[in-house]
Parts: C-alpha cells; sequence; structure tokens
C-alpha cells in the first residue's frame, strides 16, 4: 500500500475515533416553556447545575401560548437527545382547553419526574374567615359573590380553585391575570378575596403577614409553612391538589438514550446537593423516577385535571 493509501486509512480511522467525543460535546438544551424566574425555570437550572452527563447543560426560556410555543420547540427537536423540555401540570391540562400544534402523548418521550410542590389558599387580610371550614362557609353565604386571581386560565392555581368548586359546592368569580405577580397584588390590596399559589412563591407574603394562609393542597404540611394545616386536617380529605415538573424528550427518542438520561437525572436528584437546594425552595423532590411511570403519572392528570376543565368550560382564548 501507497504511504498516501495508508495516510488516508488512518486519517479515517481517526475521525470515527473523535466522533464519540463530538458527540459528547454536543450541549443538552433543556427547554423552559415558561418565564425565566419561575418554579419550572428553577428546577431546570438546578438540574442543570447538577447534571453530570460530561457535556455543557444549557436551559433556553421559550415563552408563550400558555406553555405551546416552547414545548413545540421539543416536539419538532430531532430525537437524539439534545434537546429536552421540563414542563408542569399545564402540560396536562392544555389538551382540554383547545386544538394544539402537537399531541402532549404521541410527541413526547417521558424521562424523568423531577418535582411536586404544593400549592396554599390565601386571603386578603379582610376576609372574614381564618380557616377552611369558614372560609367556606363564607362563600357558600355569597355565591358567586367573591373573587378569586390566578395567573391565567389553565394554570395549576386557576384549575386547583376549580378542582374546590368542584368537590365543595362553592362558587366564585375567576378573574385571570398576566402571571402571579399581578394577582397577588391585587389579593393584598384587597381588589380580589382568595387565591392559591404555589407555596414557593407564596410563603413570603405569609410570612410577612400580607396575606393569610388557610389551607395547604398536599397530604401533608408544607415544609415553607408548616404551622399551616392541609385541606384534608381541615374536613376535606379528598382534596389534593399540586403542580409538578416533569422531563420529556422528543418522541421516538431511542431508549438506550432515555435510559441514560434517567439514570443521570435520579443521580442528580439523590444527591445532597440538589434534593436539599429544592426542599428548602419548596420543591419535593421526586426520586427513582422511571420513564414508564413518569408516563402512566402524567396520563392520570391529564385525565383528572382534563374532566375539571371540561366541566368547567375553560377554554385557552377565555
Amino acid at each position: 500500500m501507497s504511504p498516501a493509501g495508508r495516510r488516508a486509512i488512518l486519517a479515517g480511522a481517526a475521525g470515527l475515533l473523535a466522533a464519540p467525543a463530538l458527540a459528547q460535546a454536543t450541549p443538552l438544551r433543556i427547554v423552559v416553556p415558561s418565564a425565566p424566574g419561575g418554579p419550572a425555570d428553577v428546577v431546570a437550572r438546578m438540574l442543570a447545575e447538577t447534571l453530570r452527563l460530561g457535556r455543557p447543560v444549557v436551559v433556553e426560556n421559550r415563552t408563550g401560548a400558555g406553555l405551546v410555543a416552547g414545548t413545540e420547540v421539543v416536539a419538532r427537536a430531532a430525537p437524539d437527545g439534545n434537546t429536552l423540555l421540563v414542563t408542569t401540570i399545564g402540560h396536562a391540562v392544555n389538551p382540554a382547553m383547545g386544538r394544539l400544534p402537537y399531541d402532549t402523548e404521541r410527541d413526547f418521550a417521558p424521562v424523568a419526574h423531577l418535582a411536586n410542590t404544593a400549592l396554599v389558599l390565601l386571603v386578603n387580610n379582610g376576609f372574614p374567615a381564618t380557616d377552611l371550614p369558614g372560609f367556606l362557609a363564607a362563600l357558600r353565604a355569597r355565591p358567586g359573590g367573591y373573587a378569586y386571581g390566578s395567573a391565567g386560565n389553565g394554570t395549576a392555581i386557576h384549575i386547583a380553585v376549580e378542582l374546590l368548586k368542584h368537590q365543595a359546592g362553592v362558587q366564585a368569580l375567576h378573574v385571570p391575570y398576566r402571571g402571579t405577580a399581578p394577582a397577588m397584588a391585587d389579593l393584598i390590596a384587597g381588589h380580589i378575596q382568595f387565591m392559591m399559589d404555589v407555596v414557593v412563591t407564596g410563603a413570603p407574603h405569609v410570612q410577612r403577614g400580607s396575606v393569610r394562609a388557610i389551607a395547604v393542597t398536599t397530604r401533608d404540611r408544607a415544609a415553607l409553612l408548616p404551622e399551616v394545616p392541609t385541606f384534608a386536617e381541615q374536613g376535606m380529605p379528598e382534596f389534593e391538589a399540586y403542580t409538578w415538573n416533569v422531563l420529556l424528550a422528543p418522541a421516538q427518542t431511542p431508549a438506550p438514550v432515555i435510559a441514560q438520561l434517567n439514570a443521570a437525572v435520579n443521580d442528580a436528584l439523590r444527591a445532597p446537593e440538589l434534593s436539599g437546594r429544592m426542599r428548602a425552595l419548596g420543591y419535593d423532590p421526586v426520586l427513582g423516577s422511571t420513564p414508564e411511570g413518569t408516563g402512566r403519572f402524567m396520563a392520570a392528570e391529564a385525565a383528572k385535571w382534563g374532566g375539571i376543565v371540561r366541566a368547567a368550560g375553560i377554554r385557552a382564548a377565555d
């Protein structure tokens, strides 16, 4: 063989050996379909800082259309494990609210269940009740006479109130806002009477005395508000609601890639570096989830909340 031929073969072999290293150097992009600083964004960024995959991990916020814009980016991405989605309960709610440019089940492959987060029922300081029985009695005494705020139609803090109305048989006027902050401002000012909020963002207002907490929505009390009883403790054992975060990949992502990502995520969540930070901020990390279990969880959530959305007639365009 000529020297030129040998050099060509060696160059080709070197290129093949270098290919895996180049692939490993490709950044992993985690898309968050909501604004920077929100609960999903915080979880995604903590995860990105802790994942050990041998390559950079970047978080990209793609907001718009109630999670739809960023979610569609991942639905259309190549199924190569390089683009993932950290999403919320809204992913399970949106199909019941109107047509979407993707299928929330068919176009995604579950990777891992990351965290759950309790909600808290808040009232303004002038509301004539300090506990759940008193709160429900006040609503029953004035059907539709009290207004509650939310971060927008179909958000967790909206549909949680709709679930409460459904189970308790009470009525109230929904006032949607463009985010939690303006709703909270109006609650504090007394322009609306109550709202649900994620414990992560609601607790500081309770601790400052700006609003009062009536009940938390999970089976156990929230670490950030240990003095606030649950709905179950106050006579509504059937009521449970929380928001959550899951990690999804585009459909058709190879099973070995999904398995590798799931293992890396679970390793990160088990480490005190991440789980301790999450708990300190009010998130409950989910340890040891599987892709299959995550898929079943999301299907159950879609069935539960889809029924509430349809019963309440909630539409994305409202």
